[in-house]
């Protein structure tokens, strides 16, 4: 995964036959999960590829060099700790950086 040169990456798991996975493709104002209109597809295998995405959760990858220079935030009055690093790094996008978020399908990964 780190081939793809993303600062925050994770491979898209899913569970089979179920509506599942460790991404949000949206989210809703409240900054709680909202359902992307691509999301079938996307836990289906059926697109693949690399995607900026509001939340993942499990499996998380730091570059090295990316997480030496920044100091992640898991603490929220609103959000449990994943839902406060996401809301985090949406907040740290400039249009000189870029502190988001990737998930890959590149790789079919199933958790049963």
């Amino acid at each position: 995964l780190m081939e793809f040169n993303r600062n925050v990456i994770v491979p898209l798991l899913a569970r089979p036959f179920k509506l599942w996975s460790n991404y949000w493709g949206n989210i809703a104002r409240n900054g709680f999960y909202a359902r992307s209109r691509d999301y079938n597809e996307h836990i289906g295998y059926e697109r693949k590829g690399v995607w900026n995405v509001p939340y993942v959760g499990e499996a998380v990858l730091y570059k090295g060099e990316w997480l030496a220079n920044h100091v992640p935030v898991f603490y929220s009055d609103l959000f449990d700790p994943d839902m406060a690093w996401c809301q985090w790094m949406r907040e740290q996008v400039t249009s000189t950086s870029s502190h988001t978020a990737y998930v890959s399908s590149t790789i079919c990964q199933h958790w049963h």
